[in-house]
């Protein structure tokens, strides 16, 4: 019934490996797409490199951007295997509970802060006194990768046309661009979610021991990235159901994947027996982050520390997450309580509004206008729901190769918050969807089935409606839009980094701005204060006195 985007006009048949069939224009026509993928992001590298934005890790205090950097400097300082214990305090955790505290929930084991991969690969760059923009350069590439790897995932689900259209929306995708050129391992995370997802599904179109090790490796490679893809060492093995050939030696299937996993982390294990630290664990936030995003006084939707009810369940949980979920789970008087705080976390996940973390997007959009024209999440969710209601009926083994990826960072993102960073990384799982139903309104366009056709433009925009109305009336609530779009933090941190350089001229720029697009008139008068001043710093910079 469903006219997919390949010349049989039907899904691919569950249990065949598709993806090495492509013919040779299809495969131009990618490599066209991932070269546009790369430009277009090294165009908006090129934009925003002579602005502070791209060396905000270097003065964000309290950022992870901040963290990473600091992080660096201890390992090119000498200490590579992380001997010593380095794990930072922010201004809100030191007025929360006492350094010692922190001490005692942490514990005083030298376990690594969070997945090692993107510090020590920044270390390696500057060991080779790489530029900082050649971090960027190379997350270009990265993203290079994950479009290739895109194209092979919606094909094999989904067919060609599919493949094509997830790569396309993929390029022009704005929240990815964004995070490419920030330094934070988003770009990294994409690419090795998208390799678990690529390695899953070719152990369904061709069972053996082998791809059930490099399944486990992938997976390996996703935890050293990113200790939050933990449970996909439990969720990743469950595809292996999805081969209906591996049945009969799943045993095997699940020995090749678990040998995978452990060579891809054994270097973590053996770094934590040299130093002293458990084994196999990778991170030591964990507790925290639950603690802080998931207590009863925590705010679902923008950060807020609240140490009055995260501290008494930390000393509940401790350093385990199972106990400290338990007890954030019981810090809640009612169960609908509970339910109605994880509904909000949803809504966030709903609302187009690229919530703002570390570098917002929408600051971003103002360095680099055109990057706000571009595809966000308000245009790909509803295609990427549209098209999930319409492979439904002729959903596929891949389905259970496609779920864990999303699922962990779909859990991830509702045990701490719908940050924009965060959902960057899982929206792109959802673009085989939107590809799928981008292709299917192209074939209907083609073939002038203009009934189905409506249909489709009716149950986007039905979709579309459904996410303005929650985004004005839960997620927004009694907040005014542009207070939360455009924070001060960005502006009056790239204001500072100017004139410590003596561009007090941009520096005026930059408050100035603030001053135009914040609603507040408190801001918007202490944005023009602080302009002035740097206006007066600038002619007297010039000798043209006060």
């Amino acid at each position: 019934m469903l006219a997919a985007g390949d010349s049989s006009g039907t899904l691919p048949s569950a249990g065949t490996d598709r993806r090495h069939e492509a013919p040779p224009s299809a495969l131009r026509i990618v490599a066209i797409l991932i070269a546009f993928t790369v430009c277009l992001r090294l165009a908006h590298l090129a934009l925003v490199a002579p602005t502070p934005l791209v060396s905000f890790h270097r003065e964000f205090v309290d950022s992870d951007m901040w963290f990473f950097d600091q992080w660096v400097q201890r390992i090119v300082a000498g200490d590579w295997v992380g001997r010593e214990r380095f794990h930072p305090l922010a201004a809100w955790q030191l007025a929360a509970a006492s350094a010692e505290k922190w001490l005692e929930w942490y514990g005083s084991a030298p376990t690594f802060y969070k997945a090692p991969f993107y510090a020590y690969l920044l270390a390696i760059l500057s060991l080779l006194k790489a530029p900082v923009v050649s971090v960027f350069v190379l997350q270009a590439a990265a993203a290079g990768l994950s479009a290739w790897l895109l194209f092979r995932i919606a094909r094999g689900m989904f067919g060609e046309a599919a493949g094509l259209f997830a790569v396309a929306l993929f390029a022009l995708y704005g929240p990815d661009i964004h995070f490419t050129t920030v330094m934070l391992r988003g770009p990294w995370i994409v690419l090795s979610t998208l390799l678990v997802t690529d390695r899953l599904l070719a152990f369904a179109g061709r069972p053996s021991t082998a791809r059930a090790g490099l399944a486990g490796l992938s997976v390996a490679a996703a935890i050293v990235v990113n200790e939050a893809m933990t449970p996909l060492a439990l969720l990743a093995p469950l595809a292996f159901l999805s081969a209906g050939a591996a049945r009969g030696r799943l045993l095997k299937s699940c020995a090749g994947f678990a040998a995978g996993a452990l060579a891809g982390l054994l270097p973590v294990v053996i770094r934590n027996l040299m130093v002293g630290a458990p084994p196999f664990q990778i991170a030591v936030t964990g507790s925290v982050v639950l603690a802080v995003f998931n207590s009863a006084s925590s705010d679902p939707l923008l950060f807020s520390a609240r140490p009055e009810n995260f501290a008494p369940v930390m000393d509940l949980g401790g350093a385990s997450l199972l106990e400290t979920l338990l007890a954030c789970a019981r810090s809640f008087s009612t169960l609908s309580d509970w339910a109605g705080f994880y509904a909000l976390k949803a809504a966030g996940l709903v609302a187009p509004f690229e919530n703002p973390d570390n570098v917002n997007f929408y600051y971003a959009a103002l360095v680099n206008p055109w990057l706000g024209l571009l595809p966000a999440y308000g245009v790909l969710l509803p295609l990427a729901l549209v098209g999930s209601l319409l492979a439904w009926p002729a959903r596929r083994a891949s389905w259970l190769c496609w779920v864990p990826s999303p699922l962990v960072l779909l859990a991830a993102m509702l045990l701490t918050l719908p940050l924009s960073r965060y959902r960057a990384v899982w929206a792109i799982h959802l673009m085989p969807f939107a590809g799928l139903a981008l292709s299917l309104g192209l074939a209907w366009a083609r073939e002038r089935r203009f009934a189905r056709l409506s249909g489709l433009a009716a149950a986007l925009a039905c979709v579309a409606a459904a996410q303005f109305v929650v985004q004005q009336q839960v997620f927004w609530g009694a907040r005014r839009a542009q207070s939360l779009a455009y924070r001060p933090a960005e502006f009056v941190l790239a204001a500072r980094m100017e004139a410590s350089a003596g561009h007090f001229a941009a520096a005026a720029r930059e408050m100035e701005r603030l001053a135009g697009v914040h609603p507040e008139a408190g801001v918007k008068l202490q944005a023009l204060t602080l302009a002035a001043q740097y206006r007066d710093q600038e002619r007297a910079s010039k000798g043209g006195g006060p």
